[in-house]
């Protein structure tokens, strides 16, 4: 019925004072001006134009069809300064697996809002295959995956490291020697969710033909890990960044293991199928760590 076209021809018209000075401006021919401002007031059903006069004027009607067009122009200069300008807004949808939630989540936030306060962040904590798919299925914007999960064409890089150990509730008094694998399957073991690299490293370690298999839990909540492990259900993996608190405190003790039951470090990556604005996209590439 009305759209951007008609209102710059119609606020062209009033400010150069014509249709001829407005086709002009424009580059356009006076006919065309003419047609355009004759098939809007047909779809109108109204007079915009009192062509009475020999100057261009506006009908009432008119008047109020030039200030509905002024506002339509000034909300796409309004959407067009918050897409591309350093305002950016909106919504984000950023996706994180959970020992980012631990350890990275806070200053990987702040960096977002620094670089587009006006953002709204809306929050999903996945394992990381989950995460792979959102994001390449865009349920996601913006993941915080293991670096073995991200999805092919993702765009983006290293953001983090987690060391993680073996830990215990005080009350199991397991003692100061390392503990060998024998001695590991005497007690239930917690770790990461099924499918996670961290599981199936422990699922490896005890795959062997002389001992018995421990019992494994697997949860996709590490603070459920946590609270196992406090409670004394077993004996659980963590990364040492969240594990730190409860061990300084005497809730947990880090369980010292042979040399061959060390764990590997996780490496997570941040990463986008899609541009997110100029603002998030350096903001990105500024939470990025080097190699």
């Amino acid at each position: 019925m009305f759209d951007l076209r008609d209102a710059e021809m119609l606020r062209e018209i009033v400010k150069a004072g014509g249709f001829r000075a407005a086709a002009d401006a424009l580059g356009l021919s006076q006919s065309a001006i003419s047609n355009r401002i004759a098939a809007l007031e047909k779809r109108l059903g109204v007079l915009i134009f009192d062509r009475s006069r020999r100057q261009a004027s506006l009908t009432l009607v008119g008047r109020r069809v030039l200030e509905e067009g002024e506002r339509l122009i000034a909300l796409r200069d309004q959407i067009v300064e918050g897409i591309t300008g350093g305002a950016a807004g909106g919504t984000l949808r950023l996706g994180v697996a959970e020992t980012i939630v631990h350890t990275r989540l806070p200053a990987i936030v702040r960096a977002l809002r620094e670089a587009a306060p006006a953002v709204r962040i809306e929050l999903s904590v996945e394992v990381s295959q989950r995460l792979a798919a959102m994001l390449a299925g865009d349920e996601i914007d913006l993941a915080v995956l293991m670096r073995q999960s991200v999805p092919a064409g993702a765009l983006g890089g290293p953001v983090s490291r987690s060391e993680l150990g073996w830990y215990a509730s005080p009350a199991l008094d397991l003692g100061e020697a390392p503990l060998s694998l024998a001695a590991l399957v005497r007690w239930p073991i917690v770790t990461f969710s099924r499918g996670t690299l961290p599981y199936r490293e422990v699922e490896r370690l005890f795959a062997q033909p002389e001992i018995e298999p421990p019992i494994l839990h697997g949860s996709a909540s590490l603070a459920t890990v946590l609270s196992l492990v406090v409670d004394g259900t077993g004996i659980g993996t963590l990364p040492l960044e969240m594990a730190a608190e409860d061990a300084a405190r005497g809730r947990i003790v880090p369980v010292r293991v042979a040399p061959e039951l060390t764990l590997s470090a996780v490496e997570f990556s941040i990463c986008r199928i899609k541009s997110l604005g100029a603002p998030v996209d350096a903001a990105i590439e500024a939470i990025c760590r080097p190699d």
